[in-house]
């Protein structure tokens, strides 16, 4: 596949009949895609160096979800809160994933521990009313095979 003779036809958006299965095998796997969204051919390119320093940046501007005055109050009774920052096994989540400050993380912690030993939260996973639910698998009816 020739992305400079693609490039060439021109930047106007392409449709989907335009896309080919080895097209879509050829995007750039690093680049988020969200739909209804139109891109360009460098923008999927699988050469277009993706800038993650600008996307570290975007989420540091954003702050500590917990800090500030309006951001609650970490307690060890509070199961809800502590069990967003679990994993499904039940580990604690890092910093450079949940975006909270050290000071922030720290308090976490110890209160997850506190809760895990007043038997609030289980060691080994997440409680089960605060898992993520997956849609039950479908089954299809296997077709049988006519002799």
């Amino acid at each position: 596949f020739d992305w400079n003779a693609w490039k060439a036809k021109g930047d106007a958006a392409r449709t989907s009949d335009t896309w080919s299965p080895t097209m879509v095998g050829e995007l750039n796997p690093r680049r988020p895609l969200f739909p209804g969204m139109t891109y360009s051919p460098e923008e999927l390119s699988p050469n277009t160096p993706v800038d993650y320093s600008k996307i570290r940046e975007d989420a540091k501007l954003k702050g500590c979800p917990l800090g500030g005055k309006r951001g609650p109050k970490i307690d060890w009774t509070n199961v809800q809160l502590l069990s967003r920052f679990l994993s499904e096994g039940g580990k604690i989540i890092p910093k450079r994933k949940t975006n909270v400050c050290s000071k922030k993380q720290r308090e976490l912690a110890r209160c997850i521990k506190r809760a895990r030993q007043m038997n609030l939260l289980p060691y080994l996973s997440k409680l089960p009313e605060y898992q993520r639910r997956e849609p039950p698998p479908i089954f299809y009816k296997r077709e049988r095979n006519s002799y």
